[in-house]
């Protein structure tokens, strides 16, 4: 299984790992990672998609622990993929990021699959729903011609 396709089949952890780290996020205090701007939100470019920047080299900083940052990065994350969206990894080499910021990276990537799994799954079934309405808008229409 490829890890960065979306379009596979995800075990059931990894869907369980995603959607607990959601909840945890929900109810974590994000004051640290928000000041520090992980992620942040820059307004849309001229397409109009969304532009979000992701700075990793900041999950090293006091006070923040990998999964808090990986929680608040996939939060985030979910607000603004509802929608196009474009992503800026900046990523400063500098000595003292360490190989928790490519983990984190991986991980994160991982996690991802399973939201754009989700939000297409959602708008297929939206898809799905607005061709039933129609079907039984058309069915409604006949007949009313019928009893006519």
């Amino acid at each position: 299984m490829s890890v960065l396709d979306s379009d596979t089949e995800q075990t059931p952890e990894e869907l369980q790992r995603y959607k607990a780290a959601l909840e945890a996020a929900k109810h974590q205090d994000s004051y640290l990672l928000d000041i520090r701007g992980l992620m942040r939100h820059l307004g849309k470019n001229v397409e109009g998609y969304g532009v979000l920047l992701f700075v990793p080299c900041l999950i090293s900083s006091a006070g923040v622990t990998y999964d808090q940052a990986l929680n608040y990065c996939l939060k985030k994350l979910s607000v603004h993929a509802k929608s196009d969206y474009v992503l800026i990894f900046a990523e400063s080499m500098v000595s003292w990021a360490g190989g928790e910021t490519l983990k984190f990276v991986r991980d994160y990537w991982q996690l991802k699959a399973l939201l754009c799994k989700q939000q297409q799954q959602q708008q297929q079934q939206q898809q799905q729903q607005q061709q039933q309405r129609e079907q039984q808008q058309k069915q409604q229409e006949q007949r009313e011609q019928q009893q006519q």
